[in-house]
């Protein structure tokens, strides 16, 4: 009796020798010197505060001046949905007052102010939105590109990043605007 492995046996090598051919092929047709603007999710250099990885995402929701909800596009027609995000490198003024940590009350005024900063350098008029509400929804939302920090999370379980808006860092300028001070959480 004839084993039936026999014949798969003889032509796997050449079965790997075809698909390694390819496989080349493949990677010289994604190199990202060849095709730099389909190539949004290419790794970037890794150090302590190199972006690793870049999306596009639509900012749907937003807290305050630091802390979003955003759906980010992973490619392939791959979404994560109402992701939270953090600013990477900022902290901006909190919206909720809390006695135990000393925000008072002109601080929470502080925070709706930056917040409405952040909405204008979004291009979205703050008036068109309610000053006192703690999540306010982006209504169409708003898209940007976002630079992930190593693709970890923050200690509150959202994702480190930098939003990019028509070629703008808005990072920086919310450090800029005086709505922020440098501090990093690694997560």
């Amino acid at each position: 009796m004839k084993n039936p492995w026999q014949n798969y046996f003889k032509t796997f090598p050449v079965l790997v020798i075809l698909l390694g051919a390819n496989l080349g092929t493949l990677s010289l047709a994604n190199d990202a010197t060849n095709y730099p603007e389909t190539r949004m999710d290419s790794p970037a250099p890794q150090s302590a505060t190199a972006p690793a990885y870049t999306y596009r995402a639509n900012l749907t929701k937003v807290y305050d001046a630091d802390s979003w909800r955003a759906d980010v596009d992973l490619g392939f027609n791959t979404w994560r949905r109402n992701e939270p995000l953090r600013l990477y490198g900022i902290d901006a003024p909190e919206i909720k007052r809390s006695t135990s940590k000393g925000i008072t009350g002109h601080d929470v005024k502080h925070g709706f102010d930056c917040r409405d900063i952040m909405l204008g350098l979004l291009g979205l008029s703050p008036e068109d939105y309610p000053r006192k509400a703690k999540f306010i929804d982006i209504n169409p939302p708003v898209p940007v590109i976002i630079e992930t920090i190593k693709d970890k999370q923050g200690k509150y379980g959202r994702m480190l990043a930098i939003i990019h808006k028509g070629g703008v860092n808005l990072n920086e300028k919310l450090l800029q605007s005086g709505c922020a001070r440098v501090e990093f959480y690694e997560g």
